[in-house]
């Protein structure tokens, strides 16, 4: 059962965080999926003159970094700053009702994310909004879990997905880190949890992805070592950054973006450009593209 309802901007609390800057509507639905243990709310922002657009337009899945039942943070981020109108991308807000590793749980039919995600989110979408109902008008977006989704999704399903960006993921996990952040209740297995692992979906995927790039890295609030330093000696975004051009594969690394561990720090808006640059660059380019605080770009 899909329940829907249309909104104006302002009329939920996603619109508090600030001055609302687009005229982009935000629409509202519930989805009933046999992928997950409950409904979950869908949350788009339709940007302004969507209907009387001359072409379809590109889809953001902006994905949920935790369960929750007022809305995705990370929406409403792009609610605020107006970026749906600004890039002309219908965004979607993706949420759950458990803690979402964006995986299939080996043996719970209803912790099942990807499968909900592909195969039941993507075609409501697709369904109900003028989408470019292909692989290169679908994007996704996400931090820390989610990021770690935004990555996985677009490594396991590339003719479902075409750009990706992430930000201070955990990228680098490996099987020993099994159970840890609550990976143990949604992945079930340590060896399903290894069918995920980003690192080594990298390794195995290289044909797929070496065309032009299609993988946006940024971040190290936190998966960079601070603030507790676990994890300095292998920084998770750097050190995937160079894995992925040991492998061959093209794509997109900004190291400046210094912002902490949150939604609303401020390395959304620039994140999202790098993405959108990607998406709309028709595949030119082969090279990794790196940023410096100049905004010059080096081609290696």
């Amino acid at each position: 059962m899909l329940r829907a309802i249309r909104l104006r901007l302002g009329s939920l609390g996603l619109g508090s965080l600030g001055l609302l800057a687009g005229a982009a509507e935000l629409q509202r639905f519930e989805l009933v999926s046999e992928f997950l243990q409950a409904p979950v709310a869908v949350e788009v922002l339709v940007p302004d003159g969507a209907a009387a657009a001359a072409s379809r337009l590109p889809v953001l899945y902006v994905l949920a970094a935790e369960p929750r039942a007022d809305g995705n943070r990370g929406l409403a981020e792009i609610q605020r700053l107006g970026l749906a109108d600004k890039h002309q991308v219908i965004c979607v807000g993706v949420n759950f009702d458990t803690m979402p590793w964006y995986g299939d749980h080996a043996t719970d039919p209803g912790i099942r994310h990807e499968s909900h995600v592909v195969r039941c989110l993507v075609p409501e979408i697709d369904r109900r909004y003028p989408t470019r109902a292909e692989r290169d008008g679908r994007w996704l977006l996400g931090f820390s879990k989610s990021g770690w989704g935004a990555c996985t999704l677009l490594l396991r399903n590339p003719e479902i997905f075409g750009f990706a960006a992430s930000w201070d993921a955990p990228l680098l996990f490996t099987r020993e880190d099994f159970g840890t952040y609550l990976t143990a209740p949604h992945f079930g297995t340590a060896g399903n949890f290894a069918q995920y692992l980003p690192a080594e979906l990298a390794r195995s995927r290289v044909a797929q992805f070496r065309d032009h790039p299609r993988l946006v890295l940024a971040g190290s609030a936190l998966f960079g070592g601070e603030p507790n330093k676990r994890f300095d000696a292998t920084p998770h975004t750097e050190t995937m950054h160079r894995l992925l051009d040991e492998t061959g594969i093209p794509h997109c690394y900004d190291p400046e973006l210094k912002f902490r561990h949150a939604w609303n720090s401020g390395w959304l808006e620039p994140t999202l450009a790098h993405l959108a640059e990607l998406a709309r660059s028709d595949g030119k380019s082969a090279n990794s593209v790196n940023l410096s605080n100049t905004g010059a770009l080096a081609r290696p």
